[in-house]
Order: C-alpha cells, then structure tokens, then sequence
C-alpha cells in the first residue's frame, strides 16, 4: 500500500544499451508505483543535473563525477560479436583480424577503438565506419556486415550473435544509477533508485 502511495515526477536518463538490456527494471517499477510519474529519456549524451535536465542518470562509467551519488549497481562485460553466418563463412577459429570491424566515424573520436584493434587485430580491415545508436549498431552486426563490441547482456540473447576473440577485462565498466545529495532522500527519488539497481543486480547474477 505505501508503494502504491507514492506520488510525483522523476525523470530518469539512460544510456540506450542499458535500457535496452534491462527494460524489464523500468517495466517493473511503473507497475509497482503507478502514481509516480516517470519520464524517460535514452541518450548516451552528458545531461546535467544540477540544471535539472534529469533527477536520475544510469551512466557506464568507472569514475562516475563527485558531485553526484547514488549506487554502483555492478559491471557490464563487453565482448566482440559477429553474425552466425559470418563466423560460419570465416571459420569457428578464425582470428580477429580476419573479421571486417565496423569503427566508429573518426569525428567521433574513438581512438581507443583503433588502439585496441592495433593491438589484437592487427591488419584488420575496417568495411564500414559509422555514428549510429546501439540499437542501429546491434543491427548492423547482425547483418553480417562486421564484427564490434556490444554489451554481452544484450549479444548473448540473440541467437544470431556469435562471440568472437578471447574476453577482455579491459572491455567491462561500472554501471552507476546517480543522482543529487539534495534528491536522495526524496522518497520517489530513493524507490526508483532502490527497485531498478536491486532488478538490474539480479539480472546481472542470472547472466552469470
């Protein structure tokens, strides 16, 4: 009843991929607290919250900024996937450097991409550069047309992903749900926090 009794906005932003692999957190915290109003916004863009662009921000980030709290709900792994029709046509054993990658547009500025393949993929050709959303990107891989990095919690549940190359510790980072000192004793504020890190921790356990 108490939950039920809840009342008032939140405004949450998430980060795509991490809304995409676990909706089931936001699903179920509407249907236990139907009288909080909550707005969600998926960007992998910075929003700020002392401007009040949000009252909560889910971020994959190993240092996450001291101005905010909240909790550090646990580690996404990301590995190299290809499409299985991919890996049937190079070979189960093929290295990585065989695979055509799809990078990142090079104003984007991920150069630790290029460093990364420079050291396990040396030679490997780059079929296709892009700036696109993790869904457009999950889809690409899928068509066959280059292997890249996806979190694992959303490339192990599509059959028609293979993992590809060894698992790198360097490719797993910190998933913080984050607010303002002045927000988290806001009961509205805390409930959200509290039901979406415990769902998201016990999806991460079933995951192994």
């Amino acid at each position: 009843g108490r939950d039920e009794r809840l009342s008032g906005p939140v405004r949450v932003s998430v980060m795509e991929l991490v809304l995409r692999a676990y909706r089931a957190a936001f699903t179920s915290f509407v249907a236990r607290y139907p009288g909080v109003a909550l707005t969600v916004t998926a960007t992998d863009d910075e929003v700020s919250l002392p401007r009040r662009e949000a009252d909560v921000a889910l971020r994959i980030n190993n240092r996450p900024p001291e101005h905010l709290v909240g909790q550090r709900i646990g580690a996404m792994q990301f590995d190299v996937y290809a499409s299985r029709a991919l890996v049937e046509r190079l070979g189960a054993d093929a290295p990585l450097e065989a695979f055509p990658w799809i990078a990142w547009d090079e104003r984007l500025d991920m150069r630790w991409l290029d460093a990364w393949l420079a050291q396990h993929a040396p030679g490997a050709r780059v079929a296709l550069r892009v700036d696109v959303s993790a869904a457009a990107m999950h889809e690409l891989i899928a068509s066959g047309v280059g292997v890249q990095f996806l979190a694992c919690a959303e490339g192990d549940a599509d059959p028609a992903l293979v993992r590809v190359g060894p698992r790198d510790p360097f490719a797993r980072r910190d998933l913080w749900i984050l607010t303002l000192p002045e927000l988290r004793a806001t009961p509205r504020i805390r409930a959200f926090i509290d039901h979406v890190a415990a769902e998201i921790r016990a999806a991460m356990r079933d995951e192994g």
